[in-house]
């Protein structure tokens, strides 16, 4: 129930692709406005950077330069503190797409990685 979430999406308003971050918390979605324009029709790789309870998304055009986007983000509401007693929240890492307009459109991921850093080798990813 409780999620962040980095996303590509288009906006009509501006007529242009779009990727953003957003966060669901006890029932409310909290969009943080920060987003940045993307090629409609180009890969778009998306990055987040845990540490410990800093929660940091990044995305890149090529692969290689990552910029931030949007505002570092408080990852402690997904902890087990946070839910109700005796009950665990089960956070995950992954990818998702939706279609909530067409029904109709679908996204294609050439791959997933996941790698877990330890506190002292931890490599800057910029």
């Amino acid at each position: 129930k409780n999620h962040f979430c980095a996303y590509k999406t288009y906006d009509e308003s501006r007529g242009s692709a779009m990727v953003s971050v957003y966060s669901f918390h006890q029932n409310q979605m909290v969009d943080m406005k920060n987003c940045a324009e993307v090629p409609m029709d180009g890969p778009v790789w998306l990055r987040a950077r845990i540490d410990h309870a800093r929660l940091q998304f990044y995305y890149s055009l090529d692969g290689e330069s990552y910029a931030p986007l949007g505002d570092e983000m408080d990852m402690s509401l997904l902890s087990d503190e946070t839910c109700m007693p005796g009950c665990f929240t089960g956070s995950f890492v992954g990818m998702f797409a939706q279609d909530i307009y067409t029904r109709q459109a679908w996204a294609t991921y050439e791959y997933f990685h996941y790698k877990q850093h330890d506190d002292e080798a931890a490599e800057p990813i910029l």
